[in-house]
């Protein structure tokens, strides 16, 4: 059995003591040692997609970054899904001002709030950025992706890692949303942990993961239609 998580730092596990203490670069996963030689991280094995697949006893693929965006979420899902077979996909989404950005070798870790120094990306969000038109555009691919996993009978979960507050337009683009296999919709990982400690940077720590893992998990074994995957 195998599951698909697709996320942002949160999911991937960022201040999790199995990772390196400095902070990751612009490529969501990659940090830079003494020498300066760069290196890259795979998800943390004490996040809650690793601890969710000790609890179901499967495979976990956990494809999340460090400022993944959703239009990556959104990009993977389909290309992932086409590529091969997967008992489920799980889509963590987060703030809707990332981008899906790649330097030609790697996805890129970059949003309207960047730090990375790209100045092509501040005058970009200075000239043509609009929240409003982000918002719909957020609802529009979550649309598109629950027609597409119909499409290809490809069983699914949407949960949100962080608060997504929307717009009036995205708000009643919303209301069209299949919540059936939407986790806690009203909800996110940091209202669900708000209680359990977080790191320097404002992440859950293992004891919130656990939670996390704990919560995906029995909405994963109380859903008849994707009961399969236990």
């Amino acid at each position: 059995m195998k599951i698909l998580v697709l996320g942002d730092s949160t999911t991937f596990g960022a201040e999790l003591s199995d990772l390196p203490t400095t902070r990751f670069g612009p490529y969501g996963n990659d940090y830079v040692e003494v020498d300066q030689d760069r290196k890259f991280s795979p998800p943390s094995s004490l996040a809650w997609p690793a601890v969710l697949g000790n609890k179901l006893d499967c495979k976990i693929n956990n494809q999340s970054i460090v400022g993944g965006s959703n239009d990556r979420i959104f990009r993977l899902a389909i290309e992932q899904t086409l590529q091969e077979c997967w008992d489920l996909v799980i889509c963590a989404w987060t703030s809707v001002d990332r981008f899906d950005l790649t330097d030609g070798t790697r996805d890129l870790a970059i949003s309207a709030k960047s730090n990375w120094g790209a100045e092509w990306v501040k005058q970009f969000v200075t000239t043509h950025w609009n929240q409003n038109r982000a918002d719909i555009n957020f609802i529009t691919k979550l649309l598109a992706l629950q027609g597409f996993f119909a499409q290809h009978t490809q069983p699914y979960l949407f949960v949100k890692s962080l608060e997504i507050i929307l717009c009036k337009q995205a708000v009643e683009l919303e209301k069209h949303l299949d919540r059936t296999f939407c986790v806690d919709w009203s909800n996110d990982f940091y209202k669900w942990t708000q209680l359990d400690p977080k790191g320097p940077d404002g992440h859950t720590l293992e004891q919130g993961h656990m939670r996390i893992a704990d919560i995906m998990y029995q909405h994963i074994t109380n859903k008849s239609l994707i009961r399969r995957v236990v």
